[in-house]
Parts: structure tokens; sequence; C-alpha cells
């Protein structure tokens, strides 16, 4: 299979992916522990450094640009000092700006997590004081100017995306014949993402998608409800430390190539983008779900939210072989 993929890898340029979802600023806090604070039983940290990365769209968005293809960004931040780090970031990577909504009573999201030796500590969550209305109409004018090959969809229900939105969106691609993947959020039903071609949600995603509650279903059941629930062609579930189950009609499960883990964070955005890319490159659904595996086992072993390239997946499979 290794062989195979190494062959194939280097499809997976030179495309154009809308990336439609929840734009996120990461910032993490470096620091040493050495000492409990005398005013409650908590440790105190001594800041050593800080810094800010893409997190949740734009971090898909940058997993798709380290893969060198075209990524077209389609959110929504505040007008604040948060937006304008972000938007940096984003020209420092020659990433486009210019299909993301600012608006003044809007805050940007931040997430804040707190780290020593290694370990998160602690994660703060800035989380928009009030949700946007009407931004259909705009993400679909958006995607009239870039014509994609394919639309990822990164919904973290942060108040981009609504039923109407998604409605039209999936009709618009339809239409036209462009893939659609969606990573899904838990609080959602099934019934969101429905006629998306795949989705990809983790294990406890996946389960409150359907409502299980706490009934023990079997994962192929699952997988299997979900496909059928969204319509889908493609549906991957991912297990964390176990691997994934891809369901396209046949169960496939794909061990993890993960060796050291030390954030997870962003890994579920490096696998939509992987396996987007693969597919619309036209690598089967196994294939792609391969890549991607192999693309995740790699950020979890770097702290904060990491993107894989060609050169990286392309020491992994030949390490692998």
């Amino acid at each position: 299979m290794n062989q195979i993929l190494l062959k194939k890898l280097s499809r997976l340029k030179g495309k154009k992916i809308a990336v439609i979802g929840d734009i996120i600023l990461d910032r993490y806090v470096f620091g040493d522990v050495s000492r409990i604070s005398p005013e409650a039983p908590v440790p105190i940290v001594k800041v050593m450094n800080e810094e800010y990365k893409l997190g949740a769209a734009a971090n898909v968005a940058k997993n798709l640009k380290k893969m060198e293809n075209t990524p077209f960004l389609i959110g929504l931040t505040g007008d604040d000092i948060h937006a304008n780090i972000l938007l940096s970031l984003m020209k420092k990577e020659d990433m486009t700006t210019d299909l993301i909504i600012r608006k003044k009573k809007y805050k940007t999201i931040l997430k804040e997590r707190i780290i020593s030796k290694n370990q998160q500590m602690l994660r703060i969550d800035y989380d928009p004081g009030t949700s946007p209305l009407k931004t259909g109409t705009r993400i679909i004018s958006a995607l009239k100017k870039i014509k994609p090959d394919a639309v990822i969809i990164e919904d973290y229900n942060k108040g981009l995306l609504n039923i109407s939105a998604m409605r039209n969106i999936l009709k618009w691609c339809r239409e036209r014949d462009i893939m659609t993947v969606a990573d899904p959020h838990p609080s959602r039903s099934y019934q969101f993402y429905k006629d998306t071609y795949a989705i990809t949600p983790n294990l406890n995603e996946a389960q409150h998608l359907l409502h299980t509650g706490k009934r023990e279903v079997p994962l192929e059941k699952i997988a299997e409800k979900l496909n059928t629930g969204c319509r889908n062609t493609v549906t991957l579930i991912t297990l964390g430390p176990k691997g994934m189950l891809l369901y396209d009609k046949n169960f496939h499960f794909i061990p993890t190539r993960a060796k050291e883990v030390y954030d997870v964070t962003g890994a579920g955005d490096t696998v939509v983008s992987i396996f987007t890319l693969a597919l619309v490159s036209g690598l089967t659904p196994i294939e792609s779900a391969q890549l991607a595996n192999y693309a995740a086992s790699y950020v979890v072993t770097q702290i904060g939210a990491a993107a894989c390239t060609h050169e990286i997946l392309d020491g992994i499979l030949k390490n692998d072989s």
C-alpha cells in the first residue's frame, strides 16, 4: 500500500479548496512550574514564552497550503486585535484573507492553552458574544468567485453556519458536482450534514450526532447509521489511539501510525484536509484515509496545531514501508 501511496502523493498539489467554517486563533503560553500558590491549591506558572497559531478552519486552510494547494478561507472574525493577529499569521503563510468577513459586534474566537514541560495544564476559551446572521448569501457569492475543486466545511457551531446556509451551500455544490466534506460538531444533528460527500467525525462526535446517549452501540452500526442518515458516499470516524474506521458500503479499520502523542490539537483539521485533498485528487477512499492517518500520526507529535507537508509525508511513508 505504501508504494502505491508514494506514487500518488504528487497528485495532492495545485487544487483550489474552499474552507468554510469557524475561525479560531490559538494562543499557547509556555511556562515553568516550581511551586503552588499560597492563595489556592493550584500551580503557579512562570511565563517564559507565548505563541499564536491558526486554529480550526484557519488551520485546515494552513494544512492545505503546506501541501502546495490554494485554500480560500471563508469565515468570520471580529474587528479586534485578535483578528489582526490572525490575519497577519495567514499573510505570513501567503494565504489570501480576502473572503474573511469581519464584524464589529463579533469577537474573534480565542483559545488559550497553558503549557508546562510539554503538558497542557489548562485551556481558556474566549467565545463570541453574539451570533451573526445571514452569512449564507456572502458565502455563496464567495464560492462563485472561487469555483473550487472541493469544499471543506469545518463546523465548530460558533455562529457562521445555520441550517439555511448549509442547505444553500450544499445545493450549490451539488449542482456543480463539487465535492463537499464536513468535519462536524457534536452539538448538531446528523441531518445538518445531509448530502455532503463525506464526513470525518471523531467517535464522540459521531455518537452525539446520532444521539446515542449512554447506550452501547457497535462502532460499525454508528458508521452505517451516519452514512445512511447523511446520505454520504463515505464516512470516516477517527478513533484517537485506536486509528480510524472508514465506511464506504464496506468497513475498513485503519490502525494508528502514531508512536508518540504530545498534543492532539489540530489532528482533526489535518485529517479532513488531507482526506479531502486525496479524494479530489482521484485517490480511493481507503487510500485517502491511509494518507490522512499518516499525516495525523505526525501532527500529534507536535505541540499545538501543526501541519503536514509533502516532504514529511514522503518521509513517513518511506520509513514505514
